[in-house]
């Protein structure tokens, strides 16, 4: 499962193509938008806005883009 890399920039893009990664930072992302901590049922959401980020590039803006538009944080902030 490993991503060979031979520098930090490496080390760094290697981590970033790891989906657990993007679900880290999409859970620490939501927590700071929605003002809670994330639930066990917002894993759903979380992982679809993951499939919709990647499907969008796999960015960190895709990966925000695809976050504010979620019904995680449209739903939690409209409330």
């Amino acid at each position: 499962e490993g991503i060979p890399f031979t520098k930090p920039p490496g080390l760094v893009n290697a981590i970033a193509q790891k989906n657990y990664f993007k679900a880290c930072v999409t859970e620490t992302v939501a927590g700071y938008a929605i003002g809670r901590v994330t639930k066990p049922e917002d894993r759903c959401e979380i992982d679809n806005v993951i499939v919709r980020a990647n499907k969008a590039g796999g960015s960190l803006v895709a990966l925000l883009t695809e976050f504010v538009v979620s019904d995680l944080f449209v739903k939690e902030i409209g409330d």
